[in-house]
């Protein structure tokens, strides 16, 4: 599909939305969020801006009109990662940047950046362009090295405003050095993320985070503090799509219960803390089935080996990434949700997990309280408690019946794609209007 200005108004302001890679439906990142985002924006479109995609990784951009060309977008963007040179694209971005090799990552970082600045001077032109359309232009960037180069492009271009979204748990190098062996020495990528994020927050006009947890774990772990640009740092709550299907009746008192979990094969998201749990209740007399849907990682071979220790073979699916109709299959037909995070932002599978009307289980961390409510019973605040929980949920099926249809109806009042849409047009608005 080319990257084409489709019929842009002369005067109109634009709103870009910025990612390096295309929208995905039903997957998390800025790829999930910006497509969450961009559907949320088009279902109220309005008259007030025009509304773009900007590709840094493939360096397009395309304008986009209808809920309707978003979805041809996205379809478009599976296609291409099905193909051979997709599948070895999509190799070399997730593995070989976390090489246990310190050289090897130093060296795919040196090609990155090389290829970064071949990427600037390519997105200048197509903003170049786009300014001679618009007397103004917000472009909205959804990762730390998508905003870098949104300022190195933008130097030169006035009528442009730049607005970074946080997306990540404590910043991109917390996350980084989850999955490789960090030293007191940075390497080269951990130098360069750095430089993303100075160039980041000293240029960006609003700095947005998905909820308070967020911010609190984002200074809690980034080396560069937030003190500096507090008063550009705005809390905007992610929302998702809420749909009127009705959630699958369960089987009351089945003999193998079945507990869903969406969790990547990270550290962070407590999938052997969910194992152990699994254990226990098979020795306290519950025997049930936990289904884990994820992508993996280089951790992944550790997990299995833990499964198999356990001799939970049978009673642990790892389900690897899936499709979102299977999440959504999963989470109406599941007797329980679970989620086991040691750190969360705003985790918008719980968000999927209440709009469905199922049961949660999950720790008691900033992101989820802000999301279930202070008051929810469903919280565990150490593994020792995890077990107890899960079988007392698991035991009192009308129980879990009642939270779970609580939790649908606050994420309808409270997390749709509506009130999310009219949260960023607000900031938009406001950005403008500077």
């Amino acid at each position: 599909m080319r990257g084409t200005l489709w019929g842009a108004g002369m005067n109109s302001p634009a709103v870009v939305i910025a990612v390096s890679q295309w929208p995905a439906s039903g997957s998390g990142g800025p790829a999930g969020f910006a497509y969450l985002l961009l559907k949320s924006l088009l279902v109220q479109l309005d008259h007030d801006f025009d509304y773009y995609l900007l590709v840094t990784g493939c360096r397009r951009i395309v304008r986009l009109r209808s809920v309707e060309e978003l979805e041809r977008l996205v379809v478009h963007s599976i296609k291409m990662k099905t193909t051979l040179i997709g599948q070895l694209r999509q190799i070399a971005v997730k593995r070989l940047p976390l090489s246990p090799c310190r050289p090897i990552r130093n060296c795919v970082t040196l090609i990155r950046q090389w290829r970064a600045r071949k990427d600037e001077l390519h997105i200048y032109k197509l903003l170049e362009d786009l300014c001679r359309r618009h007397s103004s232009i917000i472009c909205h960037a959804h990762s730390p090295v998508v905003t870098a180069k949104l300022v190195e492009a933008c130097r030169l271009l006035n009528s442009i405003r730049i607005i970074h979204t946080e997306h990540t748990k404590g910043g991109a190098e917390r996350e980084y050095c989850q999955l490789v062996r960090c030293t007191e020495a940075p390497d080269r990528a951990q130098t360069w993320i750095r430089s993303q994020y100075a160039a980041a927050f000293l240029n960006a006009r609003t700095i947005t985070f998905p909820s308070d947890g967020a911010v609190a774990l984002f200074e809690e772990n980034s080396p560069l503090p937030l003190d500096s640009v507090r008063k550009r740092v705005l809390v905007i709550r992610s929302g998702i799509s809420i749909d009127d299907e009705p959630k699958s009746a369960h089987t009351v008192g089945r003999l193998r219960p079945t507990v869903f979990a969406i969790a990547q094969h990270v550290p962070e998201k407590g999938i052997d803390r969910m194992l152990h749990a699994v254990k226990a209740c098979h020795s306290a007399g519950v025997p049930l089935v936990l289904r884990i849907a994820g992508a993996e990682t280089v951790l992944s071979p550790s997990l299995y080996r833990l499964r198999d220790e356990l001799n939970l073979r049978e009673h642990i699916v790892f389900l690897g990434a899936v499709p979102h109709p299977k999440i959504v299959q999963e989470l109406r037909e599941c007797d329980l949700y679970l989620a086991c995070p040691r750190v969360v932002v705003f985790d918008l599978s719980l968000l999927e997990a209440m709009a469905s009307g199922t049961p949660i289980i999950t720790s008691r961390l900033p992101g989820n309280v802000e999301a279930l409510g202070e008051d929810y019973t469903g919280y565990f605040e150490s593994d020792s408690e995890l077990p107890a929980l899960m079988q007392l949920f698991l035991r009192n099926p009308q129980m879990a019946e009642t939270l779970g249809n609580a939790n649908r109806t606050r994420c309808k009042a409270e997390f749709s794609l509506n009130r999310m849409a009219e949260r960023y047009r607000e900031l938009y608005n406001s950005t403008f209007a500077q």
